[in-house]
Parts: C-alpha cells; sequence; structure tokens
C-alpha cells in the first residue's frame, strides 16, 4: 500500500456553486507509486493515510503542473492520480513502473467535491 501524504494548504478551499474544492499537495513517499496511481478518497470510510482530502465525495482533480519531467493525471473512473513521464526523446507519455521512487516531487492539486 502507498504510503503517500495529503496536506490541505492553508486558506486552498473555496466553494464554487453547489461544490467545494480543497488546494492540497500530494506527497510521495520513497518508491511508493502504486500500479494506477495514487488514490484519492472521500471522508466516507477513509482515514488521511489513505488519502482523505477532507469531502465527503471527490468529483475531480485538477493536477496543478508537473515536477522535475512528471506529468500527475487525474483518471475519474478509478479515483485515482496517475504519474506519467517522457517515453525515450520523442515518444508518447507513459506511466510510471509501480514502486518508483517520486519522493522528491511534491504534486498540486486542485480537488472538486462535496461536503
Amino acid at each position: 500500500m502507498a504510503n503517500f501524504t495529503i496536506t490541505k494548504v492553508l486558506d486552498g478551499d473555496d466553494v464554487w456553486g453547489r461544490k467545494r474544492i480543497e488546494h492540497v499537495v500530494l506527497q510521495p513517499a520513497v518508491s511508493d507509486y502504486p500500479t494506477g496511481g495514487y488514490l484519492l478518497q472521500g471522508i466516507s470510510g477513509s482515514t488521511e493515510s489513505t488519502g482523505n482530502v477532507g469531502l465527503g465525495k471527490v468529483s475531480y482533480a485538477w493536477p496543478c503542473g508537473g515536477q522535475g519531467g512528471y506529468v500527475p493525471v487525474w483518471a475519474p473512473s478509478s479515483s485515482r492520480v496517475q504519474v506519467f513521464r517522457q517515453n525515450g526523446t520523442t515518444g508518447p507519455l507513459i506511466e510510471v513502473p509501480a514502486s518508483t521512487d517520486l519522493s522528491a516531487y511534491a504534486f498540486n492539486l486542485l480537488v472538486l467535491g462535496t461536503s
């Protein structure tokens, strides 16, 4: 199981219509990248250690830029943040392999959901 942490950014919350938004930072642990990406969960039945972003239900997550050539991408069908990198010098982006060490990077996310 991945041991990544989610930290809310101070004053990073807002309300958009009937939805809430949270600005969070996903900080990977050493060599913890799970196949399929990091799971983001709402409050229902989860804890901070499993990726709780402080919302009842996560609807969307928008990564705010990449880091060091890595590109975080939200996969709504699995509620995961996948991390991609360049395949060679001109190839397509590919998902990083399981157990990749991304601990030197922090990924900013805007997470939209309900209370």
